[in-house]
Order: C-alpha cells, then sequence, then structure tokens
C-alpha cells in the first residue's frame, strides 16, 4: 500500500433523536479544504432538519495531518476500505464532536484559522452580531486523548441559532488558567501538589499511562530508580486529567512510611479521613469507595511494598471505582498490577529539561553555538536521568556546559541542591543513598559486584563475576532488574 501524509480536514458527525445516550457510530469525512468541510456540516444540518420526524446531529471540524493508506485491490474485495484514514486528527475530530450538543457544529483554533474567521466578540448585552460565517469561542477544553487543552469555536450565524456553551462530558471538559495548571472551571476536589515549573518531556509516558487507564487499569506501578520523575510524571497526569475524577484527585506522600501505621497515618491526611481504632484499613477503603470513580497517587512506595497486599489490596477490593498510580522502586506484585518502567530521557528531552531549568536558573542564559554540542554530550554523561540534569543546570549560574562536562569526574560534589529540595533529592549521591540503603545484603554486594562493568553487560558476564553466599546470580540480576537498579536495553544487555 502506498502511505502519504497530507493535511486533512475531518469532520464527525451523529444524528440525534434527542437521547444523549444512543449508541451509533459516528461518520466521519476528511475534505481536502476547510470551506468544503464547513459546508458539508453545514448542509448536513440542513438535511436531516427537514426529514419527517426531524434529526439534529452534532458536528466537530479539526484541521490536522493524516496518514493516508491505498489499499490494493485485492484487500478491498476482501471487505477492506479503499483508502485507510489513520492520524490523531480524525480522533480529535471525533471528540469535539462529542462535546457539541444537537444541532451545533464546533470548531478547533486550526480549523477557524484554516476557514480563514476571526475570532467573534459577544456584545455586552448577549446578542452575538456580523455577517456571514461566525465563530464563537467557547472556551478552552480538556479532550480526553489530547494531552493539551484546545480552545472550541461553535461555528453560525447570527440570528440563528443560540450560541450556547455545551455542557462538560465525561471524556470533555472546560478549563481555565490558574496558578500555571490548566484546572477544571467545575470543582474537583483534590490535594495535588502544584507543579513548580513546566513539564518537559516524558510525553509519550504521559500518553501511556493516560491510555492504561483509560483501558481500565485500576492499578498501575511507575517504576524507576530515584530521580528519574516518576512523581512529577504522576502529578502532572493527575493535573491533566483533572476533571475526568468527579471523586477527586489525591495525592499521598509515603516518603516518611516505615509500617502499616505510617502508611495509613500518610493515607488517612491526604484524604482528610479521621481514623477510628477499628480496621483503620478498611475505614480507608471505605471512604475510598464512597467518592466513586477518584484517583489515588500513592507516592514512593518502595520501602513499604512488603505491606501493599494488606493495605492496597484491600482498597483495591473494596473502591471498585477508584483507580490507584503508585511510584516505586519495584514492582508490587498485586493482581492486576500495571507497570510502566520509566526509561531514561531520550537526548533531545534531556537537552530540553537542561535548557529549560537553566533558564530558571539564569534568566539571561543563552545556548550558544559554542555551548549547543556540550548540552547533549551532558546528557549523556548523566544518563538522562532528570533529577541529574536539573542539578547540572543550576549550575550554569557559574558555569557553562562546556565547563560542566569537564567536570563530571566531580559530579557528586556538582550536582547538589541549595534549594528546597527534599533531602534526599537534593544531592545526586543521596538520592543513590537511598536506593542503596533499601537493599537487603546479599542486593547490595551483587550490586556493587556488577558495577565493575563499564557501558553494560550480559546476563553471561554477570555469572562470571558474581560470588554470592547463598543466591543464585541470575535471581541476583532478576531482583535488581525488580528494583530498577539495572535495566534491559536490547534483548541480551543490561545496564
Amino acid at each position: 500500500p502506498t502511505r502519504s501524509a497530507v493535511p486533512a480536514i475531518s469532520v464527525s458527525h451523529r444524528p440525534t433523536l434527542g437521547a444523549p445516550g444512543a449508541r451509533l457510530s459516528p461518520p466521519a469525512a476528511v475534505f481536502d479544504a476547510a470551506a468544503d468541510a464547513v459546508a458539508y456540516a453545514l448542509a448536513y444540518h440542513r438535511a436531516i432538519g427537514n426529514l419527517d420526524p426531524p434529526l439534529k446531529a452534532r458536528a466537530g471540524l479539526h484541521v490536522g495531518p493524516v496518514l493516508l493508506t491505498e489499499n490494493t485491490a485485492a484487500d478491498v474485495a476482501r471487505g477492506a476500505k479503499p483508502l485507510e484514514v489513520d492520524g490523531i486528527a480524525k480522533p480529535v475530530a471525533a471528540r469535539v464532536m462529542s462535546v457539541a450538543v444537537g444541532g451545533q457544529t464546533l470548531a478547533t483554533s486550526e480549523a477557524v484559522a484554516a476557514l480563514g474567521l476571526a475570532r467573534t466578540v459577544v456584545a455586552p448585552d448577549g446578542e452575538v452580531r456580523g455577517d456571514g460565517l461566525l465563530a464563537v469561542s467557547h472556551g478552552h477544553w480538556q479532550l480526553k486523548g489530547v494531552t493539551r487543552p484546545v480552545e472550541l469555536f461553535e461555528l453560525g450565524v447570527a440570528g440563528g441559532a443560540p450560541f450556547v456553551p455545551p455542557p462538560d462530558a465525561p471524556k470533555a471538559w472546560r478549563v481555565r488558567w490558574q496558578n500555571e495548571h490548566w484546572v477544571p472551571i467545575r470543582e474537583v476536589k483534590r490535594n495535588l501538589p502544584a507543579e513548580r515549573d513546566a513539564f518537559v518531556g516524558r510525553e509519550a509516558d504521559l500518553r501511556d499511562l493516560a491510555r492504561r487507564i483509560d483501558d481500565g487499569a485500576r492499578l498501575v506501578t511507575l517504576l524507576g530508580l530515584g530521580g528519574t520523575g516518576k512523581t512529577r510524571l504522576a502529578t502532572h497526569y493527575a493535573w491533566t486529567w483533572l476533571g475526568s475524577w468527579p471523586g477527586g484527585a489525591w495525592f499521598c506522600d509515603l516518603s516518611e512510611a516505615r509500617t502499616v501505621e505510617g502508611i495509613l497515618y500518610a493515607a488517612a491526611t491526604a484524604l482528610d479521613v479521621p481514623l477510628g481504632k477499628d480496621d483503620p484499613i478498611a475505614q480507608l477503603g471505605h471512604a475510598i469507595a464512597g467518592r466513586g470513580r477518584c484517583l489515588v497517587v500513592l507516592d514512593n512506595f518502595e520501602q513499604v511494598g512488603r505491606h501493599a497486599a494488606e493495605t492496597l489490596g484491600r482498597w483495591l477490593e473494596r473502591a471498585s471505582e477508584a483507580q490507584f498510580v503508585v511510584t516505586t522502586r519495584e514492582v508490587l506484585g498485586l493482581p492486576g498490577e500495571t507497570a510502566l518502567a520509566l526509561a531514561p530521557l531520550a537526548e533531545d528531552d534531556g537537552a530540553a529539561l537542561f535548557v529549560a531549568r537553566a533558564l530558571q536558573a539564569k534568566r539571561d542564559f543563552v545556548l550558544t553555538d559554542a555551548d549547543r554540542p556540550h548540552v547533549p554530550a551532558l546528557v549523556k554523561l548523566l544518563d538522562g536521568l532528570p533529577l541529574a540534569i536539573e542539578l547540572a543546570a543550576a549550575r550554569v549560574r557559574l558555569m557553562p556546559p562546556a565547563v560542566l562536562v569537564e567536570r563530571m569526574q566531580q559530579r557528586f560534589r556538582l550536582l547538589t541542591s541549595t534549594g528546597g529540595r527534599h533531602t534526599r533529592q537534593a544531592t545526586l549521591r543521596a538520592t543513590l543513598d537511598w536506593s542503596w540503603d533499601l537493599l537487603p545484603p546479599d542486593e547490595q554486594q551483587a550490586l556493587a559486584q556488577i558495577s565493575v562493568f563499564e557501558g553494560g553487560f550480559t546476563l553471561e558476564a554477570a555469572e562470571a563475576v558474581l560470588s554470592l553466599q547463598d543466591e543464585w546470580p541470575v535471581d541476583a540480576v532478576q531482583a535488581l532488574v525488580d528494583k530498577s537498579l539495572v535495566r534491559r536495553v536490547g534483548d541480551h544487555r543490561l545496564v
């Protein structure tokens, strides 16, 4: 089949008989010109409105690139479509359509720009005035499956159907920019920590996490060594999709917990639930269940992982509508658990993170042509670890990237913070010490022995150097992989 990327105007539409819950597959049409797309949508409204009985349709327009795949004649004869249309533009148009009410045509800002329409200003008396086709903004909306909010416009003419903002839906809700976040206009209870700087990189991981939760995963564990950005990804997901949790989004910091009682105290504090003396685990389970569809983020679970079954396991059983995101270094081993391991940042994402944090540290920071090659080198030396990259970026007030690269042999002194970071995140050494201290002695011994390898190793090479009293070398390596201290980089190689 031939494949080509082309700009497309996608119109999704769905006829209704006033039954908002009707389950009909929305037709979609792709056009080469925005004017043709909107003309089709408006003509469609008129045509079905003249039926007996009259129908109303919801229409959504979006402009974006799509990938066209032409199937062979043999495949078409077997039932395939002559032309397959793929790309994010198609589901975005479907999401926009799902927001509209009967008789309404909504369009994204990209579609409005392609139509050459100016934003229509609503008069103080509420009247919408103008000639020809008008575009009235209904604000920014968060669409499920789309990472960033989009501005939606209603298309129509003055004196026609009134321009009325559609109501929120389970997969789309109005948002406003507040305190560096897009938050739902409707009130959603939460206790999420504020994001103090821009989220950089991890876009693919963010989409992956959203997809797993959308697919119904009750428990998603974000795995990775300290400093890989697990907490940031979890909180950014919660802020981004806040409107999809009518029962609220709740963040529970377990970094100080070491026992079941510590878990219960931290969870009760986060959920604002006063605990009684009779089975507090069940009490918290009932409290979570009472919030219906809600999100609970349990951060820093690695040091209390042995208590997962008696706490989190019971909450999963009692609160059937709740979904949990857990940040940890090690798989919990609970039934139904879905693990998402975070790899080091890609070179481009790591460089973008360095530049973003350098600008925060030094407002007049400029990445010169002389410095540009040194940033990817620095990211590589830091193994793509977000915490290490951020700590290095804070040093640009004193040293340019070239000097930072030269001084990487002193990285444990260089990568420290004088700011307000958590104690174990204030230095790279403290972060690594935290992970080391959580290991049992035999795994500490195994990690120390395989540290002789530079640039990675095979399982066979590890077996050749490991000398352990009571543990099979393969089990020792597996344990370090499970704890995110060793990772696979190919079919047969580990680092």
